[in-house]
């Protein structure tokens, strides 16, 4: 039997190599060197780092064949400061699976002294989180998506499936003229709302929204300069997803009616790492999010829903599928609640999401 003990700085090449062959499927991070590098920086650099919530590996005669990451975050719950774990990469080598060091990590893991603890994940993730007390959140598991040029988006899924090279130039070339013509159509016409302008987000003006904005929200998140600094340049290293935009929308009293950060490469689907508004404005933003994106070449947008804006997404023009399963664990029912009554401001920047490579 082996041994659950905290992660050490210099255990992280052995994890870097555990992750290169357990999450392959994964492949952004491509070299032992890159993965080091990840997991030093999200572990050990964050602003959050507290030596008393470490992550956990499990050691089998020296050699580390099981791991989960934990993040600390904080969060306020009715003005009282609240502790968060993030709970990300929980893995597994294929052949100590008998071992079952991955239900252990996890059981210990939730053993901490955080009063919530957070993971995304697959449907074995989920069925070993429920095994040792955890909870899924069902809305939190659904995706959104907004298809921008229907005849690209296409091109996109059939180029995925394996369509030659030469067939997928001449139909992006189709596709052009059918997508403009498609979204002259009224009935899904991409529009800015007439009394809404735009401009870039700064990093004081994103924390000014997060320290107003979901104040009437039982649960939100905690923010500092360093803190949400460390986080944006985190973000904007991920080149693989394509550039991080973020703009802040006002209405025509130059009042902030919302905000948004999300990730666009043209020809490809965008993903929204976060959205807020005042009550009543997420349609106005979600309209403007969608144009924004689609003048930058996405082909769809796509997002977590969220159970404070979930009334006012614009339904007829949206899809929904599925996610990633949202799992939680507490013991305080006042979190629980929060997070499933439309009571939390819990975005994908609060959750795992944002540490994937």
């Amino acid at each position: 039997m082996g041994t659950i003990r905290p992660c050490l700085e210099h255990d992280l090449r052995q994890v870097g190599d555990l992750y290169l062959r357990v999450l392959s499927h994964e492949r952004r991070l491509v070299s032992l060197e890159q993965a080091t590098s990840y997991f030093t920086k999200l572990l050990f650099q964050s602003p959050w780092h507290d030596e008393s919530m470490p992550s956990l590996v499990y050691d089998l005669d020296s050699r580390i064949v099981g791991f989960v990451g934990r993040v600390p975050r904080f969060m306020l719950l009715n003005g009282r400061r609240v502790q968060v774990s993030v709970i990300c990469h929980l893995m597994v080598d294929p052949g100590a699976r008998s071992t079952f060091a991955g239900i252990s990590l996890l059981r210990k893991a939730l053993l901490g002294s955080q009063d919530l603890s957070v993971c995304e994940g697959n449907d074995l993730s989920k069925r070993v989180w429920e095994g040792v007390g955890g909870t899924t959140s069902q809305l939190a598991s659904l995706n959104w998506m907004r298809v921008l040029r229907p005849a690209g988006y296409t091109v996109l899924q059939l180029t995925k499936m394996g369509l030659p090279r030469a067939l997928k130039y001449t139909l992006q070339l189709l596709s052009r003229p059918i997508d403009s013509f498609v979204t002259s159509l009224k009935k899904i016409r991409l529009y800015v709302p007439l009394q809404a302008s735009e401009e870039e987000l700064t990093d004081d003006t994103l924390l000014r929204c997060l320290l107003e904005l979901p104040a009437q929200d039982k649960l939100r998140p905690e923010y500092d300069q360093g803190s949400l600094r460390w986080l944006l340049d985190f973000l904007g290293e991920k080149k693989g997803r394509g550039t991080l935009r973020k703009t802040v929308v006002r209405d025509a009293n130059k009042a902030i009616i919302g905000w948004y950060l999300y990730y666009v490469a043209p020809g490809e689907i965008s993903t929204v790492a976060q959205i807020g508004a005042r009550p009543g404005s997420y349609g106005k933003v979600f309209a403007h999010m969608f144009y924004h994106a689609w003048r930058r070449g996405a082909v769809a947008i796509t997002g977590r829903v969220e159970a404070r804006f979930f009334e006012e997404i614009p339904s007829g023009m949206c899809i929904f599928g599925r996610g990633s399963w949202m799992q939680i664990h507490s013991k305080c029912p006042d979190l629980i609640e929060a997070i499933e009554d439309k009571q939390a401001f819990f975005t994908p920047l609060e959750g795992e999401w944002w540490m994937f490579p």
